[in-house]
């Protein structure tokens, strides 16, 4: 547990930070703003994001939070970093589960002990949380979800017959998110009900690799519905599991 992702506008306070971490035994990589946050998380999985509040975008809560719908990133530390500190900056990493906040001339000493006790501390709850199979369901029916409603900007690229495909997607998508929020673990030994949730995520998947056969899509149109194939694939295995542990022939 020791990658760190940088997430700074100004590219030589980035290479200071960059330099110091990496000083300090930690892997890192630095990204400009929450676009390229976002890009990054959709592939790679970081053990916490340094990031400067002082970033001017006006999406950068909603990408906090959409970083954390990402497979494994539900629990990622954030720790911010600020020249300003202004009190609703520390409210809304307050909010957000920021795992502190921090001025931007902070000694080097401080921010490495401070880095290394919150990847400690959350090395620590990972080992002692009890994580549900429908926990997990919920979180990869919500990337879904999110995914979906970002591709929603690109049905353009997805043929003739694109728009009816992707409203398949979508529809199948919020099925299935109404359908987890109504249940509890212990449904989920049903054989009906893993039956009504393989239809529909396969009905995810199917349309997602019907509009991949696409030669006109776009690099971000393209990684969003491999995307989606990858989380209806977990989502599969995990239904899996609980027949499995249902003991059925």
């Amino acid at each position: 547990m020791n990658k760190i992702l940088i997430v700074i506008e100004d590219q030589a306070t980035g290479a200071h930070f960059q330099d110091l971490l990496s000083q300090s035994g930690f892997y890192t990589a630095v990204v400009k703003g929450v676009g390229g946050m976002i890009g990054f998380c959709r592939i790679h999985t970081p053990d916490l994001i340094f990031l400067d509040v002082d970033i001017s975008d006006t999406s950068l809560w909603a990408s906090v939070q959409a970083v954390r719908t990402y497979r494994d990133l539900a629990n990622l530390p954030f720790l911010g970093v600020s020249n300003v500190g202004a009190p609703e900056t520390l409210r809304k990493a307050q909010e957000y589960g920021f795992a502190g906040l921090m001025p931007k001339n902070i000694d080097a000493d401080t921010l490495i002990s401070s880095i290394s006790s919150i990847m400690i501390e959350t090395k620590q709850n990972k080992q002692t949380t009890s994580y549900s199979s429908l926990e997990r369901l919920l979180e990869l029916s919500n990337e879904v979800n999110t995914v979906a409603d970002r591709l929603k900007g690109s049905v353009a690229e997805f043929g003739s017959d694109g728009p009816e495909l992707f409203g398949y997607i979508e529809n199948s998508s919020k099925d299935i998110s109404s359908k987890l929020a109504g249940i509890s673990e212990e449904d989920l030994v049903d054989k009906e009900l893993r039956h009504d949730f393989r239809n529909m995520i396969g009905s995810v998947t199917g349309f997602s690799e019907l509009i991949l056969m696409e030669t006109t899509l776009s690099p971000n149109s393209h990684q969003g519905l491999t995307r989606l194939r990858e989380c209806s694939k977990e989502f599969v295995e995990l239904l899996d599991q609980q027949k499995a542990a249902s003991q059925e022939v």
